[in-house]
């Protein structure tokens, strides 16, 4: 079975800034991965796996869904380069 970020989370009773503390993230990465607005890099998606307790293939991230159904949705991966 998948489940979502904020169902794990929900399910634990936590609020966002618990589980991206819990995830040693940033609220707002957290909230932007559950949001469906940034994909999690694989190191990542370890990372909140482990501090939720599934495989990581138990999680449904809505950004990865969404990114391979609509390539040119505009998502931002955690691996994004950034030029000066």
């Amino acid at each position: 079975m998948a489940y979502t970020p904020r169902a794990l989370r929900e399910g634990m009773g936590l609020n966002q800034s618990e589980a991206a503390y819990g995830a040693g993230i940033s609220r707002s990465y957290y909230n932007e991965i559950e949001n469906g607005e940034r994909v999690p890099s694989y190191r990542m998606a370890c990372r909140l796996a482990s501090f939720f307790g599934v495989r990581m293939d138990e999680i449904k991230f809505p950004a990865y869904e969404s990114a391979r159904s609509e390539p040119d949705r505009g998502v931002r991966s955690s691996h994004a380069s950034t030029t000066a």
